[in-house]
């Protein structure tokens, strides 16, 4: 009789002499141990803990590659810590690329107008990674409500304005975020400030109430972030690759399709 043969006897006698139960048993219980060690090979990466030294790390790899996969779990745990979900796609639309902007600078950030979303973001940074803020408004009740629930013992600091043209002239500044009143107030920032920082981010730039064509011959970089209703765009007067980096972890947001916040009327900055 052939091997195949006495194999396939066996198998029939043993069929017969026990219960179907008693055969599928054995294989129901191995059933969660597949699934344990499924899942133990497919869950998700630790979270990271977020510090200046990983952002050096962070910093180092994007300048070695634009297309790496430690980069973009890190990016995406980075807005995981300083930006809420789902994304606000009016007031606090500019989120992304103000944060991409920071990460890839040194030195002091300037916010022009407080914000709801901007400010306790940019404390936030401050606070993790040792960063100087200054947020200047001319609305000395709003500037009060963010200044007397953020440490003034920190780096990050306040202050009140009527001039915009006093603000900003001690130093240069890594990032500027112009967000100010009045509207038309905005373009001589922007103008002002073209020299005197390496980015500048700007808010709202779908609206022509803010004449932000007007300085656009300033800057020969430029990025303009629109997977959110209300756009932001990143100008830069010297540095293009500043604005190919922006660019590009701010679109990975797109590619990702993070989750918007859908709001039919706006709120205040």
């Amino acid at each position: 009789m052939s091997r195949i043969r006495r194999f396939e006897t066996k198998l029939f006698r043993i069929r017969n002499t026990y219960p179907r139960s008693v055969l599928i048993l054995p294989l129901l219980l191995l059933i969660p141990v597949w699934i344990y060690s499924r899942d133990d090979r497919t869950q998700a990466p630790a979270p990271l803990k977020i510090t200046p030294q990983l952002l050096d790390l962070f910093r180092q790899k994007l300048n070695s590659s634009h297309r790496n996969a430690d980069i973009e779990r890190v990016w995406g745990q980075i807005i995981e810590k300083f930006i809420p979900l789902p994304l606000d796609s009016f007031v606090g639309s500019h989120a992304v690329p103000l944060l991409a902007s920071i990460l890839l600078t040194n030195e002091s950030i300037l916010e022009l107008g407080c914000g709801n979303s901007s400010t306790p973001m940019l404390h936030n940074i401050s606070f993790t990674f040792n960063r100087h803020v200054l947020s200047v408004d001319s609305n000395k009740d709003c500037l009060s409500a963010f200044s007397s629930i953020m440490s003034t013992k920190s780096l990050h600091q306040f202050q009140h304005t009527l001039d915009w043209s006093a603000i900003g002239n001690d130093r240069q500044w890594s990032v500027v975020f112009v967000d100010n009143t009045p509207e038309k107030r905005r373009i001589h920032d922007i103008i002002k400030y073209a020299y005197r920082s390496q980015l500048i981010v700007l808010h709202d730039s779908e609206s022509a109430a803010y004449m932000y064509d007007k300085a656009s011959p300033f800057f020969p970089y430029q990025y303009r972030y629109q997977y959110l209703q209300a756009y932001t765009e990143v100008w830069s007067t010297t540095n293009a690759e500043l604005i190919e980096k922006v660019r590009y972890l701010s679109e990975l947001t797109v590619q990702w399709q993070l989750p918007r916040m859908t709001i039919k009327k706006k709120d205040t900055v």
